[in-house]
């Protein structure tokens, strides 16, 4: 008697553990022919790669055969993947582009616009545990005194000006900021405002012999009174010459006093000329 329900308890025990390790029916439907069921949950069967948008177990295909061309809300995605449980997901991305994986289904190489710009694809992501999430955001935004036709293609506008990468206090991006202009310019920088940054011209009548070094010479942040920094034409007059022209920059032509009489004489002539001719009607 004591052996018939000793073994009946085993036999009560294998079928409480067979039916913990079976699904419903209604679950067991959803699975995809590649995985299984268990604890009302589908997995991907060993050689499968889970790559549905819930890696929930209901699309699992080959690895070996799978095009990551096709992950990503139908967009191409240029970058590289891991093998993550029963999903891959997107880790990298090249230069230009900003990286997106924060969720399966969206999940993407970006490529910045033009008038924005990236150099480095991880902008903006946060840790989750030792993983990286990046949700999705913008590019930079192009300068003022630059040029970007998207990617990572940052092409200065004054060819002499220098700037360097940083990262911004506010938005946490990599951002270009402009710390050298040429002489004849002033360099306007707006510390909270990289999109500001450019090389303002000394307009005509004015004139600048200095480099302007960021941030202790020839800079201002604003764009407006840049032109104040600039010396007047006058104060490039020296003895024994007329005042200069200053056609703007750093350029200042000077006039000799015999330059300046040689150039006055012609319009003398021409005004005796004029009066000759009304006396003589």
């Amino acid at each position: 008697m004591t052996q018939i329900r000793l073994s009946c308890l085993v036999l009560l025990a294998l079928v409480a553990i067979s039916s913990a390790d079976q699904c419903s029916e209604s679950v067991a439907l959803t699975c995809h022919e590649n995985a299984y069921c268990e604890d009302e949950v589908c997995f991907c069967q060993e050689g499968y790669i889970d790559d549905s948008a819930g890696a929930d177990g209901t699309s699992c295909v080959d690895k070996g055969s799978l095009d990551v061309d096709d992950l990503g809300a139908g967009e191409t995605i240029t970058g590289n993947f891991e093998v993550r449980g029963n999903s891959l997901v997107l880790v990298s991305c090249p230069v230009g582009y900003l990286l997106i994986n924060s969720s399966l289904d969206e999940q993407q190489c970006r490529e910045c616009p033009p008038r924005t710009y990236s150099f480095d694809p991880l902008d903006g992501c946060k840790k989750d545990g030792n993983l990286l999430s990046c949700p999705k955001r913008d590019c930079a935004e192009c300068a003022v005194g630059a040029h970007c036709f998207g990617g990572s293609h940052f092409v200065p506008s004054v060819e002499a000006s220098t700037w360097e990468l940083e990262v911004d206090k506010e938005s946490g991006q990599s951002v270009m900021r402009l710390v050298g202009c040429a002489k004849g310019y002033v360099l306007v920088r707006d510390s909270r405002r990289p999109t500001f940054d450019q090389c303002f011209l000394c307009p005509f009548g004015t004139y600048s012999l200095q480099a302007a070094v960021y941030p202790h010479t020839m800079v201002t942040d604003r764009a407006e009174v840049a032109e104040t920094l600039c010396l007047p034409c006058a104060s490039a007059c020296v003895e024994g010459a007329s005042c200069a022209d200053c056609p703007g920059g750093a350029v200042i032509e000077y006039k000799t006093e015999e330059s300046a009489a040689s150039s006055v004489f012609p319009s003398v002539l021409a005004i005796l000329f004029a009066f000759a001719s009304l006396v003589v009607m």
